[in-house]
């Protein structure tokens, strides 16, 4: 005796706008899902068939218009070593976690670069609203924009360029600037403040007593600045870069459970 496996799916009529909720994953599904290892990563236009990460995918609480009906799947995945990225919005980073620092702002998503292209004196942040989708950054030139977090003591981080081969390099702040360059050896705490905690939602350098905002220079770039005060209507987030295998739109009910029978 075999049980069926479930899916959750949503239909959604041509030019009709959706927006995903939880309640559209059964919690019996995601018991099953917790059970068998697998994490609910967002939703996708089409079963899995074959294990692999789906070439489009949404966030779980995307909002969808397709222009012809769709039917979307709940998709999970199993955490691996090794396997095809995903970046996922993150509220306990920990350290060693590869990140995204992404400012919001509204209908507009901010990513701050790294290193990658050369030291940076003087913070451009990048738009790149369309590579969002609810808690999934689904862009594909996130080597410029990872920084590996890292614990500095009980309340601080620091955040390191993390693309490949990258050398020593830090986010730091400098006056009002917001930089990445080097600052190992030897760092100078009162030159390059570069421990950060997250405070009343926003960036805050605890060295320098000073709140990261973002602000339109005279050349219409954003630019990232330091200053004692935040401004509404920015919210500030890290994206995990996780690793994922065994794709799947379909969850065995209770795995572990015999099939009951009497005589």
């Amino acid at each position: 005796m075999s049980l069926k496996a479930a899916q959750a799916t949503v239909a959604v009529a041509a030019n009709a706008s959706h927006t995903f909720t939880d309640a559209e994953v059964a919690d019996a599904i995601r018991a099953d899902a917790a059970e068998m290892g697998y994490t609910l990563i967002g939703w996708t236009t089409a079963p899995i068939e074959d294990g692999s990460c789906p070439a489009t995918y949404y966030g779980l609480h995307a909002t969808v218009r397709p222009e012809t009906a769709t039917t979307y799947y709940a998709f999970f995945a199993r955490r691996a070593a090794s396997g095809e990225r995903i970046i996922r919005r993150a509220n306990d980073p920990v350290d060693n976690d590869t990140v995204l620092l992404v400012i919001n702002q509204g209908s507009a998503y901010f990513v701050a670069p790294n290193s990658n292209a050369g030291l940076i004196t003087d913070m451009e942040l990048t738009v790149k609203s369309s590579f969002f989708s609810d808690n999934l950054y689904i862009g594909t030139d996130e080597d410029d924009y990872v920084f590996r977090y890292e614990v500095h003591d009980a309340d601080t981080f620091k955040l390191r360029a993390a693309y490949s081969n990258a050398p020593l390099r830090y986010l730091y702040t400098e006056s009002s600037l917001v930089k990445v360059g080097s600052i190992e050896p030897p760092i100078i705490v009162a030159a390059h403040k570069y421990k950060f905690v997250l405070k009343n939602g926003y960036i805050y350098n605890k060295t320098a007593g000073t709140y990261a905002y973002a602000v339109v220079d005279a050349n219409s770039y954003v630019r990232w600045r330091m200053a004692n005060k935040n401004t509404l209507g920015e919210s500030f987030y890290f994206y995990r870069c996780e690793r994922y295998q065994d794709f799947v739109t379909d969850i065995a009910p209770c795995p572990n459970c015999f099939p009951y029978t009497s005589n």
